[in-house]
């Protein structure tokens, strides 16, 4: 889809002006869809195989350019089982909700391999509004 659909999407369901906890629901619960619909089984067979939240770290800059051409992600390891996430070129990143709702993405997909995951947004600026950072962390 052009990147105009995806920002029309997104600002419109930014006028909902939803806390950071209900967005972060929202991100969770399109997870939760996902999971159930594509990858339960997968999801159950990586589990059991020992598979970390640092697997699906690694792989996201190939998630990232399938779903957003031209943008980047970058993972860097803060500890065990810490993360700093930055992603830039990512023209949805000006948008507030998209930004709330990706963090409860990241959230259960960690927890998808971990006990309970933790998630939030490092502070955005407008001097850079297509770049966004996480810092997510696992138990």
């Amino acid at each position: 889809m052009p990147i105009e659909l995806g920002i029309a999407h997104y600002t419109a369901c930014d006028t909902l002006d939803l806390d950071e906890k209900g967005m972060l629901a929202m991100g969770s619960q399109v997870t939760a869809v996902a999971q159930k619909a594509m990858f339960s089984f997968v999801l159950r067979l990586a589990t059991q195989s020992g598979v970390t939240p640092w697997t699906m770290l690694g792989n996201g800059e190939a998630c990232s350019s399938r779903s957003y051409q031209g943008s980047a992600i970058e993972v860097l390891e803060l500890g065990p089982k810490e993360a700093k996430i930055v992603i830039v070129a990512q023209p949805l990143a000006a948008i507030r909700y998209w930004r709330g709702s990706l963090a409860g993405i990241f959230s259960a997909l960690a927890e998808a391999f971990s006990h309970r995951a933790f998630v939030r947004e490092l502070p955005y600026s407008s001097r850079t509004p297509h770049e966004v950072s996480y810092r997510l962390s696992w138990v």
